[in-house]
């Protein structure tokens, strides 16, 4: 229990961080977020002449505990999750907002625009 509360601990603060970051983003051109961050997994154009930019980190906890009934914690699993950042820009290319999810499992395209409420021409 200790482990996890320590781990939520840390979840909470690297939020905190990345949303600093991201808040400092808008306002600020593509072009020069591109080169530091990986490629984007997707781009689509949307209505209103904007366009969304989505990039996926995966995180792999491969130490995760697991309980045995009865015994102490004595077996690990690996989990895998993933945070998806959608950047949303206008024709010009500067950003105007972002949104940050953290999922369990992949979105298939279908799964992240509904996820993200995003509308392609």
């Amino acid at each position: 229990m200790k482990i996890l509360s320590i781990l939520f601990v840390l979840l909470i603060a690297s939020c905190a961080s990345r949303t600093k970051a991201l808040e400092k983003l808008v306002g600020t051109h593509i072009e020069e977020l591109l080169p530091k961050w990986d490629k984007p997994k997707a781009v689509y154009q949307l209505k209103a002449d904007e366009v969304a930019y989505v990039f996926v980190k995966a995180h792999n906890q491969s130490n995760t505990p697991v309980q045995v009934e009865g015994k102490e914690y004595d077996r690990f699993r690996s989990q895998n999750s993933y945070v998806y950042t959608v950047l949303k820009t206008n024709k010009g290319g500067n950003i105007l907002s972002w949104e940050a999810k953290w999922v369990q499992n992949g979105l298939d395209s279908a799964s992240l625009m509904s996820t993200f409420q995003l509308n392609p021409k």
